[in-house]
């Protein structure tokens, strides 16, 4: 069984533009390999955590409930990280609200990262 979701990146009130998406188009130039990200995101709406293609981590230290989605397209690693909003959708599904995109470049998270993630998640109500 799948658990269906609302995915969206993550929009401050009131602005046009989502920070998360323009770090994602600034950081992903090719067209194949952002097509590639954005049909995995796509079945992240049907299939939820068990989406293939996708790893899934909760990031430790992150109180507020942040995870991890990792993404390999075209030998690059992506990453996202996501929390859960805390109301739903119209639909009455969970909204997984991507807070951050970073190219994987290093192993480890860095700690103005999740808080930037953690403080955006903060911001939606």
């Amino acid at each position: 069984m799948s658990l269906r979701l609302w995915v969206v990146f993550f929009r401050p009130s009131g602005q046009a533009e989502s920070p998360v998406e323009k770090e994602y188009h600034e950081g992903v130039r090719q067209p194949r390999e952002r097509a590639k990200i954005d049909a995995l995101l796509k079945n992240l709406a049907d299939f939820g955590f068990s989406t293939p293609g996708i790893r899934f981590g909760k990031v430790r230290g992150a109180k507020a409930g942040i995870y991890e989605l990792k993404i390999k397209a075209f030998g690059s690693e992506h990453r996202f990280l996501a929390g859960y909003a805390p109301v739903r959708s119209r639909e009455g599904l969970p909204i997984l609200m991507l807070l951050r995109y970073l190219k994987k470049k290093q192993w480890r998270l860095s700690r103005v990262d999740i808080e930037t993630a953690v403080s955006r998640l903060a911001r939606v109500g």
